[in-house]
């Protein structure tokens, strides 16, 4: 069993996008009688499972297929109400579920499949869109590209935050539509640095003549970095596949660890001031998958002092960190002495 030192340092700031809604799906419906109301916890159970697990293809894992079959058995709670989007008559109501938290991450671990509880990598995406006539645009957080729906459902669905550049005078004095279009990494990569992300996308799509779409997609996460070629026969359908790729890749690189090497941090944590900053503290790290025990081994009066048994390397639980910044490295150095000075921003 490996043991590793760290030391934390807590400095108080506000908390990273967090997903309190994972166990939760509202779907719209036509009606209110029994045999709607099945079908759409069917689909709310559908929407949660892909969510948790960050897998785009878990409802074809067999015994997820057919917990599907029986949804009821892991509802906590459900209400209609009426459908506050009014632009389809034919669905008047939505059903709003709330799921068994416990019963659902259960049913994944039986499926042996990934449970992501913890906040999620915030990805900035670059997009260049070319048109049959041959010009080039860039998608911006403000602008009216019909597109730029299209990539916030998909987010919303996977539960995975997205922010696009703004595109204003800094942005376009440092990066243009031809380094986006051309995948131009380095310079796309000085332009993001304004930018609050943990991954980055880049992504050029192409509508042709015939009205077909082609996309090359580029995720780049922790140093490296994975590109993926798709066609669809709508701007719609290309953004989904090639958003639901990305992520899956995204989401591998964060949850899969190795069960088989465990591993004990003992860990500082430093400016534990109040008994607040200690629950935040201990819920945050309760959160991370890949803990699995925490112990405490001593409380001061600005510090407390942890012991963590995990499933993986001390990498695997860095990486962990890394996703929202509330533990980041201020003394890389020391991690060749087993020891690490991180900043706790809550």
């Amino acid at each position: 069993m490996k043991k590793i030192f760290l030391i934390f340092l807590l400095s108080l700031a506000c908390f990273a996008t967090s997903y309190a809604d994972l166990y939760e799906a509202t779907i719209p419906v036509a009606a209110q009688d029994n045999t709607t109301r099945d079908a759409a916890m069917q689909q709310a159970l559908q929407s949660t499972l892909i969510k948790l697990s960050e897998n785009s293809q878990v409802l074809a894992v067999p015994a997820i297929a057919s917990a599907l079959q029986n949804p009821a058995l892991y509802v906590d709670s459900y209400t209609f109400q009426a459908n506050p989007d009014t632009s389809n008559p034919a669905l008047p109501y939505v059903l709003d579920v709330t799921f068994q938290p416990q019963a659902v991450e259960q049913l994944l671990k039986n499926a042996k499949q990934n449970v992501w509880t913890t906040v999620r990598p915030t990805s900035l995406i670059w997009v260049a869109v070319q048109m049959p006539d041959g010009s080039t645009h860039l998608i911006s957080a403000d602008g009216n590209d019909p597109l730029l729906s299209n990539f916030q459902t998909v987010a919303t669905a996977r539960a995975m935050p997205i922010i696009f550049p703004s595109l204003d005078l800094t942005d376009l004095n440092q990066v243009s539509t031809i380094d986006v279009s051309n995948n131009n990494l380095p310079t796309i990569q000085t332009a993001s640095g304004r930018y609050d992300h943990g991954a980055l996308i880049v992504a050029q799509l192409k509508q042709g003549n015939d009205g077909v779409w082609s996309g090359q997609w580029e995720l780049s996460l922790n140093g490296s970095a994975q590109q993926w070629k798709l066609t669809a026969k709508t701007g719609s359908d290309l953004i989904t596949n090639g958003l639901n790729t990305v992520f899956d890749a995204l989401a591998q690189q964060y949850l899969t660890a190795n069960p088989a090497l465990q591993t004990t941090i003992m860990m500082t944590v430093l400016q534990i001031n109040s008994a607040q900053d200690y629950a935040n503290l201990m819920n945050y790290l309760q959160q991370i998958n890949i803990v699995k025990q925490i112990n405490v081994q001593q409380i001061k009066p600005d510090q407390v002092q942890l012991e963590l048994m995990i499933d993986g390397s001390d990498s695997d639980l860095q990486n962990m960190l890394n996703l929202d910044n509330h533990l980041s490295v201020t003394n890389p150095s020391s991690a060749s002495s087993g020891q690490f000075l991180e900043t706790w921003q809550a």
